[in-house]
C-alpha cells in the first residue's frame, strides 16, 4: 500500500500546472490587485490563445475521454470543440477567482439568469433548512458569492486537503499551501470534512433554516457508495444522507453556469424523496436518482464540468471504453 512518500516520489520535479500555479499566483494576482476588472478580463482573453497552443496534448486527453463516454451514451457531440471550450472555461473561472471580491463589490454581474428562485424559496419557507446539492461546475464559486450578496448565504462543504495529482514537487512544496489559502478567501464560508463537528455545524445551519452546499460529485466522505455513473462506476458521498433523515431538510439541485460575463443560476424543484426503512434503504432509494441529475446536467454542459480530467473520472471512462 503506498503512502505519502510514495505519491511524492512519483510525482515530476516540475510539471505543466506547476507553471499556471506560479504565474496565477505571483504575476497575475498581482496584477489583478492594481489593475481595473476590465483590464484583467482583457488579460485573460490574451492569454487564451498561448494557453490552446501549449495545453495541445491536454486537449487530445480530454477530447478523447469526453468521446468515450459520449459513444458509450450514444449521444453525439463534437469533443473537439468541447474540450477546446473546456479549456476556455477553466481560465476564465481563474480570472474571475482573482477579481472575485471587486466583482461583487463594485456589483459588476450585470449579465444574471436567475431561475427557479421560487423552487428555492418554497423549500426555505418549510422551515428545516435547505441542502444545496451540485456538481463541480466552473461558476459554481462566483455563483454562490453573487447568492449571498442578494440574500442567500449558504456554507460550503469541502475538503480541507484536497488531492491534486497533477502537481509536480515544486508546487506540492512551495505554492498549493498559498493556492488552497487563496480559495479560502473566495470561498469564504467553509465547513470542513475533516472538522470532528462539520455534521454538527452542518446540524446547526439546517436547525437555523440556513444553506447548505454539498457537491455530490466529491469522493471524499466517510461514507461512500458506489453507483453507475458515465456509463461506469463512480463513489459518491452518502453520509450527507443521514442528516437528511434525521432533519428532515430539503435537497435542491443547483445548476451554475458561465462566468462574470454572463452568469446563469438554475435552482431546480426540491428532490421528492422516499422515506425508506432504515438509513441503508433511505440511500438505495434516493441517491441513484441524485446521480441520473448530475449526469444529466454534465451531458447537456460538458464544457462546465470541472472534473473530466480527475482520475476518478477516468476509472469511470475506462469502464466505459469495456462496453464500447
Amino acid at each position: 500500500m503506498s503512502g505519502p512518500r510514495d505519491d511524492q516520489m512519483r510525482r515530476p520535479w516540475v510539471s505543466l500546472k506547476d507553471f499556471f500555479w506560479l504565474v496565477y499566483l505571483y504575476p497575475l494576482r498581482f496584477l489583478a490587485a492594481i489593475l481595473p476588472v476590465p483590464w484583467l478580463q482583457r488579460i485573460g482573453s490574451m492569454l487564451l490563445p498561448p494557453l490552446h497552443l501549449i495545453t495541445i496534448r491536454w486537449k487530445r486527453l480530454l477530447t478523447n475521454r469526453i468521446t468515450a463516454v459520449y459513444q458509450a451514451k450514444s449521444v453525439k457531440l463534437e469533443a473537439g470543440a468541447t474540450a477546446r471550450r473546456f479549456i476556455t472555461n477553466a481560465l476564465f473561472r481563474a480570472m474571475d477567482d482573482l477579481v472575485m471580491d471587486k466583482l461583487i463589490a463594485e456589483k459588476r454581474l450585470r449579465r444574471v439568469h436567475l431561475q427557479g428562485q421560487d423552487n428555492l424559496d418554497r423549500a426555505l419557507s418549510l422551515g428545516k433548512g435547505v441542502i444545496v446539492l451540485t456538481g463541480h461546475f466552473y461558476a459554481n464559486r462566483l455563483a454562490k458569492r453573487y447568492l449571498a450578496q442578494i440574500g442567500y448565504p449558504m456554507a460550503s462543504v469541502r475538503n480541507r486537503k484536497p488531492q491534486n495529482r497533477a502537481l509536480g514537487r515544486f508546487a506540492k512544496k512551495l505554492l498549493e499551501t498559498r493556492y488552497v489559502e487563496f480559495l479560502h478567501g473566495i470561498i469564504k464560508d467553509e465547513l470542513f470534512l475533516q472538522d470532528e463537528d462539520c455534521a454538527l455545524q452542518i446540524f446547526k445551519r439546517l436547525r437555523l433554516n440556513g444553506l447548505v452546499n454539498l457537491h455530490l460529485d466529491a469522493s471524499f466522505s466517510q461514507e461512500r457508495v458506489r453507483y453507475p455513473f458515465l456509463n461506469g462506476e463512480r463513489l459518491f458521498p452518502a453520509g450527507f444522507l443521514r442528516i437528511v433523515r434525521l432533519t428532515g431538510c430539503c435537497i435542491v439541485p443547483m445548476l451554475c453556469l458561465g462566468n462574470s460575463r454572463e452568469l446563469s443560476v438554475v435552482f431546480e424543484n426540491p428532490l421528492d424523496l422516499e422515506p425508506g426503512a432504515d438509513q441503508h434503504e433511505f440511500v438505495s432509494v434516493n441517491l441513484p436518482k441524485m446521480a441520473r441529475r448530475l449526469e444529466s446536467q454534465i451531458l447537456r454542459y460538458p464544457d462546465q464540468w470541472e472534473l473530466w480530467d480527475r482520475p476518478q473520472t477516468w476509472l469511470a471512462i475506462r469502464c466505459a471504453r469495456l462496453v464500447l
